[in-house]
């Protein structure tokens, strides 16, 4: 828009300003542009263009009117489906490792509040494991499906910003406050719903907490974690899952698995227990120093891997900082005097184990869309505080109990992993079942482990790890 030297008013043109005003809800800075925006638009930011923010989008915006819009801020440049490109360098064999399980429970969240589309398209990019209940699924490949759907069914009503993330929220909850990543500007978002799915390291999150509005709860596993893509193997099945455990006395002990992953490709996922008494931790997989004893290592584990990425490859990966898995409870998934909502890892931090990081932040997205818009119009609750703070603190109130309850089974991974209570220790082929039901519950499958939840507290308590207590962190 450009701007142009003011020049004087007369009686007319002040009336009509006056009119203008009167029709008018409020003027807000955008990126770089004064707006005058009208009552009929309402804003939604989305702060985070993960799969539980693209999840609550597509379900929101099924069920509120054409006005309803969303503007989307990911920090994460725009990335495109890995199978829609031939290029594969080194960068893109790396992060393109990293993936989800997805079972029953995720699948009926996508189909419910997107549409069975959407659920068959990220299926097809998906590796059955052998007993067909999980779907191993990469992130970017399935954001890429899920943002397209997305943006092809509701074209007018979504803007993703890439590039940019939200900071922080403003005294009165009415604006947010953006970074522009790539040249460092600031802008000033207006919104009249904040959801903020920015991730485990959520700046929303970190600012409230900051200011005391919620309570935070965070501690670190004690182990790190890689993943390496490899390429497909001609002596081993598509379908192999096929774990590892190694554990030498004085040693750190070391777990993980083979997994299938879409176009007959595999994925090493490794785990390792964090030493008390080393100052120098293990930073890679087989404790490996080098890529030809990472090569011979991994050959030895698994004799049928024939094939690997090349040495430029396998040297990133063995220089990758390790990953770390977090503990995290917020006492309220929302400040409803602010108009905010956490979805996803903003709220919920878990241990892999269990396999239900992706089903909890679909269930958390798709709660949120249904309590928003289910009775009484969204538009309502926007324009009466009392009906949108009533509507936030029932979200909050379900999302922290269902929350909550996942996290602590996911601790059991403290009497999987510990040879000391190995008789203790929870059967996953029955448990898994239920955890990708989506007709059961998180908290009422925990009460049927409750006494194990119970003693892994305890252990947790002697294992657990400060949030500052590792440099990956």
């Amino acid at each position: 828009m450009a701007h142009h030297r003011p020049t004087p008013l007369g009686s007319k043109t002040i009336a009509w300003c006056v009119i203008a005003l009167i029709f008018s809800s409020k003027v807000s800075l955008g990126f770089s542009d004064v707006q005058l925006q009208t009552k009929s638009v309402v804003k939604v930011v989305v702060s985070g263009a993960g799969p539980a923010s693209l999840l609550f989008s597509y379900a929101f915006l099924q069920n509120t009117p054409p006005n309803v819009q969303i503007q989307m801020f990911d920090k994460v440049m725009d990335v495109k489906h890995e199978n829609s490109t031939n290029k594969e360098d080194a960068k893109d064999l790396l992060s393109y490792a990293f993936g989800f399980g997805l079972g029953g429970r995720a699948f009926h969240h996508l189909e419910n509040a997107c549409s069975k589309d959407v659920a068959e398209k990220v299926k097809a990019i998906g590796a059955p494991t052998p007993t067909g209940s999980l779907y191993i699924t990469n992130r970017r490949d399935m954001v890429a499906i899920m943002k397209k759907c997305l943006l092809k069914e509701f074209p007018n009503r979504v803007t993703i910003t890439h590039g940019a993330k939200v900071t922080s929220v403003n005294q009165d909850g009415t604006a947010a406050n953006v970074v522009f990543l790539d040249n460092e500007t600031k802008g000033v978002i207006p919104y009249d719903l904040l959801v903020a799915g920015d991730g485990i390291r959520s700046s929303i999150r970190d600012n409230l907490v900051e200011r005391k509005l919620i309570k935070c709860k965070s501690y670190l596993r004690p182990v790190l974690w890689k993943a390496l893509q490899l390429p497909p193997q001609p002596n081993v099945a598509e379908t192999s899952f096929l774990p590892f455990h190694i554990h030498q006395k004085g040693e750190p002990q070391e777990y993980g698995a083979l997994l299938p992953k879409f176009g007959g490709k595999f994925v090493l996922l490794s785990f390792w227990n964090l030493s008390r008494n080393k100052k120098e931790q293990q930073t890679n997989s087989f404790q490996s120093t080098s890529v030809e004893e990472f090569q011979t290592k991994l050959q030895t584990i698994f004799p049928n891997i024939t094939c690997l990425p090349d040495e430029t490859v396998l040297q990133q990966y063995l220089d990758q900082t390790p990953g770390t898995e977090t503990y995290r409870k917020l006492n309220q998934h929302a400040v409803p005097s602010l108009r905010v909502a956490f979805i996803g890892d903003a709220s919920v931090g878990m241990y892999s184990h269990m396999g239900q990081g992706v089903a909890s932040a679909f269930e958390r997205a798709s709660l949120l869309a249904s309590t928003l818009t289910s009775s009484d119009s969204f538009l309502n609750r926007v324009q009466d505080k009392n009906q949108m703070k009533t509507a936030l603190e029932n979200f909050s109130d379900i999302s922290v109990k269902q929350g909550n309850a996942i996290v602590d089974l996911n601790l059991l991974a403290h009497l999987t992993y510990n040879p000391r209570f190995k008789k203790y220790m929870v059967d996953m082929r029955t448990l898994s079942p239920k955890l990708n039901s989506p007709e059961l519950q998180y908290s009422d499958i925990q009460k049927d482990y409750k006494w194990k939840v119970r003693l892994t507290k305890l252990l947790w308590r002697f294992e657990r790890l400060s949030m500052n207590s590792m440099k990956y962190n």
